[in-house]
């Protein structure tokens, strides 16, 4: 019998961990389904609890809830372009998975924050998917009114996150602007 078949054969290269961190799916998979579930969820509390058009003070001076659809993308862009943005949306999400462990570089605050953006993402394709519209109920009471949806806050930590992770500093200090 050949010796060679008894000695236990290597992978190859390309299909070996070049790392110990552990696989994607550990915690970013489990993070980014609890993101969709509280998109989901909110936006459903939101659809059966708030009547339509009327604002509510929610954090009084800061923030207010009031039901609104948007059949476009930020701002009402593209609206009624539903095949299109669920095409881009698509696209950039598939990106995001095939980019993945290059966009993160296995750093803690660059994966939480492909997370939060892959969440939110997916939680307003869903949306327009299903209903063929964006479900929104936040509106901040200063400025022009912008009404958001959790799966929109998503994004400002992930660029909060992104900050922290590209000055690689003391999280205190990027918090306060010192750095």
């Amino acid at each position: 019998m050949n010796a060679s078949m008894n000695e236990p054969q290597s992978l190859p290269v390309a299909v070996t961990a070049t790392h110990a961190s552990p696989k994607w799916w550990f915690w970013e998979l489990p993070f980014v389904v609890l993101l969709l579930l509280t998109d989901r969820i909110s936006k459903s509390w939101a659809l059966n609890s708030l009547p339509t058009g009327v604002t509510r003070p929610f954090l009084p001076g800061f923030l207010s809830l009031h039901l609104t659809t948007n059949t476009g993308a930020a701002f009402s862009i593209f609206t009624d372009q539903r095949l299109f943005l669920s095409i881009v949306s698509s696209i950039v999400l598939c990106i995001m998975v095939i980019g993945r462990s290059w966009l993160t570089s296995d750093n803690i605050l660059l994966r939480s924050a492909w997370s939060f953006i892959f969440g939110g993402a997916l939680g307003n394709l869903w949306d327009r998917l299903l209903s063929g519209f964006v479900v929104d109920f936040f509106v901040f009471d200063f400025g022009h009114a912008d009404f958001i949806n959790v799966a929109d806050f998503e994004p400002c930590v992930f660029y909060e996150h992104g900050r922290l992770a590209a000055v690689k500093t003391d999280p205190f200090d990027v918090a306060f602007g010192f750095y």
